[in-house]
């Protein structure tokens, strides 16, 4: 088994399952290798997760950069966003919910690589938020009064709800409504 092949494993257990509940073994197990192996590809379980962790956010979230673009107004990048949201990821052959949001609730629970690379990825995603966030609000579809910053946390915190609502089979329509009714409050002018 080639090393991509286990990073793609690793990632879609620790997806479906989170990282506290896999453990090295089992990951070795799906991967029909022997742990000797995986340590000499990966170094450790933290190099493991760490790689895993790169390979969703270059798969899951990666994407949402095309949203944030300056081009797109406020309403178009909530909608957008909305969409992204509710895909159907099963349909895709993927888990529902979001790994980083996994990784953060056993955050102690792992290696200082993947804290560290979940921290980074954390603060990059807030980061084009916030870019796309004080475009909007210079183009005058965000109200001027408005901290960026906390909107950014703001609508992150949204889209954690609704990925949390899709991993425990809430209905799209149900989720659709509750993030849709959580973001208007943005579209609100001064």
């Amino acid at each position: 088994m080639v090393r991509d092949d286990i990073t793609h494993i690793a990632m879609i257990s620790y997806w479906s399952e989170g990282p506290q509940n896999v453990s090295i073994n089992e990951i070795c197990r799906r991967a029909k290798i022997a742990k000797p192996g995986l340590y000499r590809e990966f170094g450790n379980e933290d190099g493991l997760q760490r790689e895993a962790l790169m390979r969703y956010h270059t798969l899951a979230v990666a994407p949402l950069t095309h949203i944030f673009s300056p081009k797109c107004s406020l309403a178009q990048g909530l909608d957008e966003l909305i969409k992204f949201l509710l895909q159907d990821r099963v349909a895709a052959g993927l888990p529902n919910g979001c790994l980083l949001v996994k990784a953060r609730q056993c955050f102690k629970e792992l290696g200082a690589q993947t804290q560290a690379l979940a921290n980074e990825y954390d603060k990059l995603n807030h980061n084009k938020l916030v870019a796309w966030l004080e475009h909007r609000q210079k183009a005058g579809d965000l109200s001027k009064s408005l901290s960026i910053s906390l909107a950014a946390s703001y609508i992150g915190v949204q889209m954690t709800n609704a990925l949390r609502m899709q991993e425990q089979g809430e209905p799209t329509e149900v989720i659709r409504g509750v993030t849709e009714l959580a973001l208007s409050v943005l579209l609100r002018q001064e």
